[in-house]
């Protein structure tokens, strides 16, 4: 029947305001076959912002059918659905921390955000589980800045905090930044005041400085920094393995030393 429909559709309501696309339905539906027809014949992935359904994209909506979840996301990428923060925000809000990480070995952009007083909203309710998605957003080049707000700073744990630190110059932050994390190192424990006290050694600055000449995409991939002409200890450096270890988070390090392993 949709093979039928499909040629007489009026394709305003592909991507036309106001209007609601058919890839929202199969979506809705749970309907795999019905989405890859649609997109097969030039529906567009990202359709347009639903306010019918409250959704700003398909792949928004995809999050809310959990059986065919993976099916869908797949078929929306396949046919170049765009990744953006609040598909981000939404792996948090749901929990589902390897499709977070999945979208970001998919290239989800990092810089430039236009939702992310959303985003970290939903940052903060998963703090209690950071080291499924904190580590691998900030390894794939996300400016840690970006979340030093004041939400932030004086919502998560000082464990989620300091750790966030690791990925800067903590010595060389906005005033304003300065001036709320010395006011919640007042009120908290000496780790905090002892972290941002201390000076980052030389390793470190050099760190973040060969990190910063990457492009986004090499960031993004341990297997081009495990190439770089450089010593084994350094490729673990660079990829943090000493702060994942010393935060306990051992299957990003894990999958760091395997990567390394097969690199050399």
């Amino acid at each position: 029947i949709l093979d039928l429909l499909i040629p007489l559709t009026n394709r305003l309501c592909d991507t036309g305001p106001e209007k609601v696309s058919p890839v929202y339905s199969a979506v809705f539906g749970g309907h795999e076959e019905c989405l890859e027809l649609l997109l097969q014949n030039g529906y567009s992935p990202d359709a347009q912002t639903c306010l019918v359904f409250g959704f700003s994209s398909p792949m928004c909506m995809a999050f809310q059918k959990d059986c065919e979840f993976f099916g869908i996301v797949n078929i929306l990428l396949k046919y170049g659905a765009q990744l953006n923060e609040l598909h981000l925000a939404y792996c948090l809000k749901y929990e589902k921390f390897s499709v977070f990480r999945y979208f970001l070995k998919k290239g989800c952009p990092l810089a430039s955000w236009n939702h992310i007083s959303e985003f970290i909203n939903h940052a903060i309710k998963a703090q209690t589980k950071y080291k499924e998605w904190l580590p691998h957003l900030l390894l794939a080049g996300f400016d840690p800045l970006a979340l030093l707000c004041s939400s932030w700073i004086n919502s998560v744990s000082i464990d989620t905090l300091i750790f966030t630190l690791e990925f800067m110059n903590w010595k060389r932050l906005p005033p304003t930044v300065e001036k709320m994390l010395s006011a919640r190192a007042s009120n908290s424990s000496w780790i905090l005041r002892q972290h941002i006290a201390s000076v980052p050694s030389l390793t470190h600055l050099c760190r973040l400085e060969i990190r910063s000449s990457l492009k986004p995409e090499h960031l993004r991939s341990d297997s081009f920094i495990c190439q770089l002409p450089l010593p084994r200890s350094l490729h673990n450096y660079l990829l943090y393995a000493d702060v994942l270890r010393m935060n306990e988070v051992p299957e990003a390090a894990a999958n760091q030393d395997k990567e390394i392993s097969e690199a050399t």
